[in-house]
């Protein structure tokens, strides 16, 4: 065999076999790639499972939201029952109106409207879905934000002031029907300026 010939198979020889070599001589080395491989997938499926987590915690304070609001609503009706059996007067309530930017009440039942017209299928199954029905309604909200922003005038009765030393000066308001002077909706409390709470 000529000596060019001869190195020539050695060359070839050593190429076959040094990577061969070197995957065998690091089993660390393999390990570690398999780790990196494997990281970001791990990394993924826990974030996931996060989500999942936070979803399925959401879900169960909805229903715990809307169970007590219902058990709300049927306290406000026995009540108003009873004062009815009892003689009383019921205080009177103007009708809450449609548009939304009649009081805090009409702006309310119109996002509840929205809001089960735009999500009226049942919650998905799957993880996936799910946080797409999540990232759904957190962009609804970010919208349905942006258009709320109107300027409006609301004639309000003043039921409390709740001045505290070093607080925010607030005070509990209900919004009065201009026409009849009756309240609409439920009071809602509002931050105030100390200007105007002087």
């Amino acid at each position: 065999m000529t000596r060019p010939l001869a190195a020539s198979c050695l060359l070839a020889l050593a190429t076959t076999l040094v990577p061969a070599a070197a995957s065998l001589a690091s089993p660390g080395l393999q390990e570690e790639q398999a780790r990196q491989t494997t990281r970001p997938a791990e990394t993924a499926t826990d974030r996931i499972a996060e989500l999942e987590a936070r979803v399925r915690q959401l879900e169960g304070q909805l229903t715990d939201a809307n169970a007590a609001n219902r058990t709300l609503r049927d306290e406000n009706d026995r009540l108003r029952q009873a004062l009815r059996d009892a003689g009383q007067p019921v205080p009177e309530t103007a009708p809450v109106s449609d548009d939304p930017t009649a009081s805090p009440e009409s702006l309310f039942q119109d996002l509840v409207r929205q809001y089960r017209e735009r999500f009226a299928d049942p919650v998905p199954d799957d993880a996936r879905s799910r946080a797409r029905r999540h990232a759904e309604i957190q962009a609804w909200c970010r919208d349905a934000a942006t258009r709320q922003r109107v300027r409006t005038t609301w004639l309000v009765r003043v039921e409390e002031l709740q001045l505290q030393a070093g607080a925010s000066p607030q005070a509990r308001v209900r919004v009065v029907d201009q026409a009849t002077t009756l309240p609409v909706g439920d009071p809602v409390t509002i931050a105030l300026s100390r200007r105007l709470a002087s």
